[in-house]
């Protein structure tokens, strides 16, 4: 009666029926054998700590090798089950040394690995999951370990290797659940080593067989990321469009979805749209870090279609929330923007925040590249004023600050594209 019940998984009734078993013939032959009976059911019921109990007493009869490590493995899972993870992982690793054929070594390696991973040692984890994908390729439980592996790669930026152990796993046919993440991890290590191709592949593919999966609108998403990094912006466009009909699963993704999305429209000249995508950004995402970014992008979609005066509001924006390259080009598109209005001043006041803010000299290369620019930009303001000088002393106070800023990119900037450029300027001043 008790195995019919333990059969049917109702466990605490089978536990009922060995505890009256052993109550009744303490001394029977079968004693054992209930003892070990009574623990599978109880652990399967929840109650492990009088499984546990159970396991220890049978272990004590001196069961042979076998049983004896089909019980310890039980004990390791009543352990594990109540959050004695160090416990149970001593447990399994004592099987593995006492017992190395044991017929059930893959799944002791596989609760072995996650007790160790519950312990955040995730090395030795890594390792158990590995011997077992190798040692024990026929078994269920092949294919998430080589996922696993596949992850440790993955967290240690081996995306080569990652890629490598994904495409394991699959060879393995998962299903359902894991199916779906190893197809999407495998595409974010080809992503992640700019292998858009095949990342698009593999998200693709994730889609063919789990359209309606958990992670089908990340996928989608980064189908689109991924047409987006190749530069097929038409096709990138579409893609957005498509992921932005889904619920994102984070604010990240919705707010890079409307700035790629928008960046997309802008390649394709369809500012309109852009405006539109670009501009739901600091409406619906006041606080986002892409904040800088996104006004950038919206203030150039609007300067290209025509809104100037709202393209230097949002250019401001972007200027006043970066203090990055971002920031110290929105500050030069500014003085562009000024400079083709031949508001001469205006322009030089933000070429010059460009030039000596953003960490100054101690700023990132992309940042200088553009304090580089804005300086060369300020001598070119300067010159034009040269020749609308009132007077000799107003036209001298122009061919100084002409100097200055030339002489700014020569020195500070030398290995720049323009020091060469401003070097001649320096020449063709000097008959000033």
């Amino acid at each position: 009666k008790g195995w019919s019940q333990t059969k049917a998984k109702e466990f605490a009734a089978g536990a009922d029926s060995f505890s009256q078993l052993l109550a009744k013939y303490p001394e029977h032959t079968l004693t054992a054998d209930s003892l070990y009976a009574r623990a599978l059911c109880r652990r399967q019921a929840g109650a492990a700590k009088e499984a546990i109990a159970d396991l220890d007493a049978f272990l004590a009869t001196m069961p042979a090798a076998a049983r004896k490590s089909e019980a310890l493995y039980e004990k390791g899972l009543a352990q594990a089950a109540l959050g004695d993870q160090a416990a149970a992982a001593a447990t399994f690793a004592g099987i593995l040394e006492a017992d190395p054929k044991f017929a059930a070594t893959d799944k002791v390696l596989y609760e072995l690995a996650w007790a160790e991973k519950s312990q955040n040692k995730h090395a030795e984890a890594a390792g158990h999951f590995a011997r077992l994908s190798q040692e024990f390729g026929d078994s269920p439980l092949a294919a998430e370990a080589w996922f696993h592996v596949a992850e440790s790669h993955y967290e240690k930026k081996d995306y080569a290797a990652a890629v490598k152990a994904y495409g394991q796993a699959q060879a393995k046919s998962p299903m359902g659940e894991l199916a779906e993440k190893t197809a999407y991890k495998l595409g974010w290590a080809h992503y992640q080593q700019k292998e858009y191709d095949n990342a698009l592949k593999a998200f693709t593919d994730q889609l063919a067989a789990s359209g309606q999966g958990t992670l089908a609108a990340d996928a989608r998403f980064m189908q689109a990321e991924c047409l987006f990094r190749m530069e097929k912006y038409a096709d990138a466009y579409a893609a957005y469009q498509v992921a932005a009909k889904e619920k994102a699963s984070s604010p990240v993704i919705e707010v890079l979805t409307l700035l790629h999305g928008g960046q997309a429209a802008s390649q394709l000249k369809n500012w309109d749209d852009a405006v539109s995508l670009l501009a739901a950004i600091p409406e619906k995402f006041p606080e986002t870090p892409l904040l800088a970014e996104a006004m950038y992008e919206l203030a150039w979609a609007r300067q290209n279609a025509g809104q100037k005066a709202e393209a230097l509001t949002d250019y401001e924006v972007a200027a006043t929330k970066s203090r990055d390259h971002v920031g110290a080009r929105a500050r030069f598109m500014m003085g562009e923007l000024h400079f083709a209005e031949k508001k001469y001043d205006l322009a030089i006041q933000e070429f010059r925040r460009a030039m000596l803010g953003y960490g100054g000299e101690q700023a990132a290369a992309e940042t200088k590249n553009w304090q580089a620019k804005s300086g060369y930009e300020a001598g070119r303001c300067a010159e034009v004023q040269i020749a609308a000088a009132q007077d000799a002393a107003q036209k001298q106070q122009f061919v100084r600050d002409a100097r200055q800023f030339y002489t700014f990119i020569v020195e500070k900037h030398a290995s720049h594209e323009l020091a060469a450029e401003a070097k001649k300027r320096l020449e063709a001043l000097k008959s000033l």
